[in-house]
Order: C-alpha cells, then structure tokens, then sequence
C-alpha cells in the first residue's frame, strides 16, 4: 500500500512524502498485526529538498525490497 501524503503547508518547501506499507498475506490478515512496524517513508520530497526523481527511486528500490520480504515471510 502506498500512500502520498502532502506535507505541512506553509513551509515554503510544499514538500511530500510516501508511506509505503508492504506486510506478508497472512499478517494482513490477522488483526492487529499491522502496525508502524511495516511501514517506510521517504520524506521531504520537493524541488527545494529531496528532487521527485531520486526520491521515487529510493521509494521503488525500498519498496522491491519490503515486497521480498513479505514474499519470505
């Protein structure tokens, strides 16, 4: 699960993050089980701080790797 979250306004930067949930079958499946425990963010996305296009690198090669783990799992 990804989600693209607009950060503070006001900050001059209108910077944005992405949350990045990626949990096995079967922890989806148990209640309570999924926590901030499974989730990475790559934050301060922006022209002024970490430029779009490296950032939706890093995002896709963290996510590759959450995936693969949850495969494992």
């Amino acid at each position: 699960m990804l989600h693209v979250i607009g950060e503070r306004p006001g900050t001059g930067h209108d910077t944005f993050s992405v949350y990045m949930t990626c949990p096995s079958g079967e922890r989806w499946g148990t209640p309570g089980k999924v926590d901030h425990d499974v989730t990475r963010v790559v934050a301060g996305i922006a022209t002024t701080a970490l430029a779009p296009d490296p950032a939706a690198e890093r995002a896709v090669r963290i996510f590759r790797e959450m995936w693969s783990s949850a495969q494992a799992a």
